[in-house]
């Protein structure tokens, strides 16, 4: 049964894009194409051979922002540091993620002035259990949280993705005062904040964030980037995040070092999908699929590049934010359909289409993809995807340096490594030379992919197009990029590029 009042097209457009309702009402999450919100996704950090991942985060309004910033380790999405983060009107905060000092994991940098919490973070001059408050450290999946054991060591921490999320606007006079950036660029007292984010959130005179008073709920305007940085080679591979709006109209803040909030914790459990021509507003039990839904696609597409005469290579970074919430060591829910039990993580098949510039594809993939109604696609035993940031390389090797790797396997895996194009005969023959092994794949997370595995999650309410009868959102909920390089022979010079995944969807 539908429960929302039904609204013309042009209105149901502009609310899927957050532009209805009054400043700070929470109508729907939704993902903002404009790259500002409540929450940012950025898909992938790495400290893996020599390279370094630089971030920005942009306040772009005139509001005091508490902002919590999560890193979580990619095979199984542990978290392996977070703290709290205070922007003042239009400020922006810088740090990194770098080799740990011990060289065995990851920790975040800054020379940021911006507060945190702790306020003595980055200054490097306090240990936890032996290790820098600043490392990033193994306690989510180690001792009593362990999931698997193999797997337990801190060069796990070296690469995963991490998260953003607006708790609430800071009101109080005293605490802008804190936080504000002077003449000098410093803010006025970050220590200061120390006292106000206790380790027990309690009675407001000893936890001042713990009475909403002084907080109102978040309003988004958070913007930034990511880059993934080789010294040694001069690559430089940047990205945006994924930017989602209206996550919640509640107050939400913690105190630096709980796992909370978390993405999942969606109010109201609303979602808001521009599909079929149209917005599907759906209403959901639980508010991991809220947050699910609005990155659920049943294909994922985009190119890769093996050129052999600018040694070219290409890793697709495949990130599942919310899988955490659906897999754990025993059981996985809808949409996930394999527990993370073992050191093969935990594996979601996909259906495989592939072809090279030329039109050129394997025989066991289909000639034709049409957008509607979409034809089978194969899935190859063995094509799968089994870590929450997932780095699928194209080629002899991972050219982010990635262990949380997927590899293509046959025949696509050959197809790719030896599907050479060359153009026609010109009279210049310099022109339309040899391209080498080019091309664009794509990945199927639909229902109907051999072997048949049922890949949806279900709303309790919906209203939207009329060519959506169940409401039923159809895939993986997923985000990334392709990262790719080209080297300039004869010289020490290399250039990289990143390009966004292409998805379509499905809802039935």
């Amino acid at each position: 049964m539908n429960t929302f009042k039904k609204k013309s097209l042009h209105a149901a457009v502009l609310a899927g894009l957050g532009a209805i309702g009054a400043v700070g009402t929470a109508e729907a999450v939704h993902i903002n194409p404009d790259g500002q919100g409540q929450v940012l996704i950025y898909p992938y950090y790495t400290s893996r051979a020599s390279q370094i991942t630089a971030i920005s985060l942009v306040n772009t309004t005139s509001q005091f922002k508490a902002v919590k910033v999560r890193f979580l380790e990619g095979k199984n999405s542990r978290e392996v540091l977070d703290f709290n983060l205070f922007l003042s009107p239009f400020d922006v905060w810088t740090g990194g993620v770098a080799e740990s000092a011990a060289g065995t994991g990851g920790r975040v940098v800054s020379g940021d002035n911006s507060c945190v919490t702790p306020s003595d973070l980055f200054a490097e001059s306090r240990s936890d259990n032996g290790q820098l408050i600043n490392s990033f450290k193994n306690y989510a999946y180690t001792g009593a949280n362990v999931d698997v054991a193999a797997l337990n060591s801190l060069d796990r921490t070296r690469e995963g993705y991490f998260e953003v999320i607006e708790m609430g606007v800071v009101t109080t006079a005293a605490l802008q005062t804190f936080i504000k950036h002077g003449t000098n660029g410093v803010p006025a007292n970050c220590p200061a904040l120390d006292a106000f984010d206790p380790g027990a959130l309690v009675a407001p005179a000893s936890g001042f964030f713990s009475n909403t008073n002084h907080l109102t709920i978040p309003t988004g305007g958070l913007a930034g980037r990511a880059s993934i940085i080789n010294a040694a080679t001069g690559v430089n591979y940047t990205y945006e995040p994924t930017a989602v709006d209206q996550w919640t109209n509640a107050v939400n803040y913690t105190r630096s070092g709980l796992e909370t909030p978390s993405l999942s914790e969606v109010f109201p459990r609303i979602s808001n999908v521009f599909t079929n021509g149209g917005v599907v507003q759906a209403t959901w039990a639980a508010g991991r699929d809220a947050m699910s839904a609005i990155m659920m696609r049943d294909t994922l597409m985009n190119e890769f590049i093996l050129d052999a005469g600018t040694a070219s290579l290409t890793d697709w970074v495949i990130t599942f934010p919310t899988k955490r919430d659906y897999v754990t060591t025993v059981a996985a829910a809808q949409p996930f359909t394999s527990p993370f039990s073992s050191t093969a993580g935990s594996c979601d098949p996909y259906g495989v289409a592939v072809y090279n510039r030329e039109e050129g594809a394997p025989g066991a993939a289909p000639n034709v993809i049409l957008p509607s109604p979409r034809p089978p696609v194969v899935t190859a035993a063995g094509s799968t995807l089994c870590w929450e940031a997932n780095v699928v390389p194209f080629g002899a090797s991972s050219l982010l340096g990635s262990t949380n790797t997927n590899a293509l396997v046959s025949p696509f895996n050959t197809f790719v490594l030896g599907a050479t194009t060359t153009g026609a005969a010109l009279t210049t023959p310099a022109l339309r030379t040899t391209q080498g092994p080019n091309g664009w794949f794509l990945m199927s997370f639909q229902a109907n992919t051999a072997p048949s595995i049922q890949r949806t999650i279900a709303p309790t309410a919906f209203t939207g197009p009329v060519a959506v009868t169940t409401g039923v959102h159809v895939g993986l909920p997923v985000i990334g990029a392709m990262f790719h390089n080209y080297n300039r022979a004869g010289v020490v010079s290399s250039y990289g590029g990143v390009v966004g995944h292409k998805y379509t969807r499905q809802i039935l």
